[in-house]
C-alpha cells in the first residue's frame, strides 16, 4: 500500500472523529502491523485514539505522532469483524474492563497538548504508560509509572 501525504491523514483521521467511525492506523511500516480505534483528538503533532483489540474490547488509549503514520484506512473487512466482535463485547459485558468511556467523559482533550496532558494526567494518578520509539518501530516498548515530569 502506498503512503498517504499527512493532508490525507489528517483528513481521514478527521472524518473518523467526526463520524465516529473506527480506522486501521499504520504506522510501522508494514502492512501487517497496525493499531485501531476510534480517534477522540488531536493537536498539531499527535491523534488520540481510544484502540479496540482483536476480541472487541477496549484496550487502551494511544497517543501516535501524525508524522509516524503512514496510512490510515476505514471500512476494511477487519474493522467489520472488530465491530460485530464489539458488539458481542458489550452484550456481555467485557467491552470496556478498564473503564476507559468513563475516563474519556470526565476528561476534556480538545485543545490542549495531547502527549502532556496524557503523560501529566499518568503521573499525578500513578497509570501505567507505554512508550514506544522511532528507533524501535514497535520491536521494543518502555512500559512503567511516570513519576516525574520536568
Amino acid at each position: 500500500m502506498e503512503k498517504m501525504s499527512q493532508a490525507e491523514i489528517r483528513s481521514e483521521l478527521t472524518i473518523a472523529q467526526q463520524q465516529g467511525t473506527l480506522v486501521e492506523i499504520y504506522n510501522l511500516g508494514s502492512d501487517d502491523s497496525f493499531d485501531v480505534g476510534f480517534v477522540i483528538a488531536m493537536d498539531h503533532l499527535y491523534v488520540l485514539m481510544l484502540v479496540i483489540d482483536w476480541d472487541g474490547k477496549l484496550n487502551c488509549l494511544m497517543v501516535t505522532r501524525l508524522s509516524s503514520v503512514d496510512r490510515v484506512r476505514s471500512n476494511t473487512d477487519y474493522l467489520t469483524t472488530v465491530t460485530a466482535k464489539s458488539k458481542v463485547a458489550r452484550e456481555n459485558g467485557y467491552f470496556d474492563i478498564w473503564h476507559l468511556q468513563h475516563f474519556l467523559q470526565t476528561h476534556d482533550f480538545n485543545g490542549k497538548p495531547l502527549l502532556m496532558t496524557l503523560l501529566k494526567d499518568s503521573a499525578e494518578n500513578h497509570l501505567p504508560v507505554v512508550i514506544g520509539t522511532n528507533k524501535y518501530k514497535g520491536r521494543d516498548d518502555f512500559e512503567g509509572i511516570i513519576t516525574v515530569i520536568s
